[in-house]
């Protein structure tokens, strides 16, 4: 999957850039991960959430990754 392969660079690059952020954010990714293959995503909207406020000072190129991700994995 796109977004699944998106999801993966864009944590990949904040581990290698930003590890304490990635300590930070890597049970959400994990969590977006799993319930982006499921059809029911409301459970995890609030890690979602979490994500886009904690990576909000990122460049805007990481987020830009992070949002495409989300998009492609059914996420709003």
């Amino acid at each position: 999957m796109i977004g699944q392969n998106s999801l993966n660079n864009f944590y990949q690059s904040v581990k290698f850039s930003y590890p304490r952020l990635a300590a930070l954010i890597s049970d959400d990714v994990i969590t977006v991960a799993l319930y982006g293959l499921a059809a029911d995503k409301t459970p995890a909207q609030e890690a979602v959430d979490r994500l886009r406020l904690q990576t909000r000072d990122l460049p805007v190129a990481l987020q830009r990754v992070l949002e495409n991700a989300l998009v492609d994995l059914g996420y709003l």
